[in-house]
Order: C-alpha cells, then sequence, then structure tokens
C-alpha cells in the first residue's frame, strides 16, 4: 500500500477520466478533496479555486454524465490539482479536447510550474511535447533520448520534434 503521506503531494490525471458520472462535478471534486483534506472549509476553497482555474464553476452543479468531454478532461484535471500536490502527473491531459481548451491547459500547466510545481506529460502530440522544459522520447516503449526540446532538434538535425521520429525512421 502507498504511503498516503507521498501521496498527498502528487496529483494524477488518466487517460480514461475517472470520475462518477452520477455525481455532480462538484460532488466529484469534495469527494475527492475529502481523501487528502480533512477541514471542510478547506475542501471548500480547494473545490473553488480548482474550478475556476480550469472554468468550470458554472457548471458544477451538473451531474457528470451531462459533461462533454472537454468538461470532463477540465474536471479530471482540477482533481489533479485539488490537494496543491508538489508533482503532477498527467497522462495524455489534452486528448480529445479543442485548441483552445488545450491552450487554456497548457497555461494552467505554466502557472503550476511558475509555483514550483514539478510536472510529468505523457503525450502523442509531438508540438505540445515542445513546450515542456525536458523530454523523454520513447519509441515501442524504449528510451531513445532525452534532453531540451532544442538538444534533441539539434542532435537529430530537425527543426521538429515530429522531424526526429522521422529521422530515426530512415
Amino acid at each position: 500500500i502507498p504511503n498516503r503521506k507521498v501521496l498527498k503531494d502528487i496529483g494524477y490525471m488518466a487517460q480514461n477520466d475517472a470520475l462518477y458520472e452520477d455525481m455532480t462535478g462538484k460532488e466529484n471534486l469534495k469527494f475527492f478533496a475529502g481523501i487528502y483534506i480533512k477541514k471542510r472549509k478547506h475542501i471548500r476553497e480547494r473545490v473553488k479555486i480548482c474550478s475556476e482555474m480550469v472554468n468550470l464553476e458554472d457548471a458544477l452543479n451538473k451531474k457528470v454524465k451531462h459533461y462533454s468531454g472537454g468538461m470532463k478532461r477540465r474536471l479530471s484535471l482540477a482533481i489533479s490539482f485539488l490537494q496543491d500536490p508538489a508533482v503532477l502527473i498527467l497522462d495524455e491531459p489534452t486528448v480529445g479536447i479543442d485548441p483552445k481548451l488545450t491552450q487554456a491547459v497548457w497555461h494552467d500547466l505554466n502557472l503550476a510550474k511558475e509555483q514550483g510545481k514539478s510536472i510529468i506529460v505523457t503525450t502523442h502530440v509531438l508540438d505540445e511535447a515542445t513546450k515542456c522544459d525536458r523530454l523523454v522520447l520513447m519509441n515501442h516503449g524504449r528510451i531513445i533520448t532525452t534532453g531540451t526540446p532544442e538538444e534533441i532538434k539539434q542532435q537529430y538535425h530537425t527543426d521538429t520534434i515530429e522531424g526526429v521520429f522521422l529521422n530515426m525512421e530512415e
């Protein structure tokens, strides 16, 4: 069983949303917040902050089963921030959402980075990978290379991360 003290410092967003569809967005947030936060006042504060961060405050009283796919992704992202973790692990955080929302998610991640949080993101969207400070590129479960986006592009003599994969296949 994982150490709860360590888990408190890790926020996780799965690739597939793990939400309670018959509960409202607010009920989901309060439920997940209650796992790590004991004081009701603090739970209310974190629910408010996190729902505002992902622009869901107007939909909090709707049942999750009535949310669009993008709204569910935003709710999942808000849940990962609830306990104000030091480390965020986000598995494909922008999968299935529109470009405007994708931009908003990356804005939120940059704010979290500025607050000193460590963020680990998995993505197949190679343009998004360039927004990260450091990359670990994998192919068929094996690490190909690591470094900053610029270092990797220089190493493979290309202008894009996508070009790295194309150069490998040649």
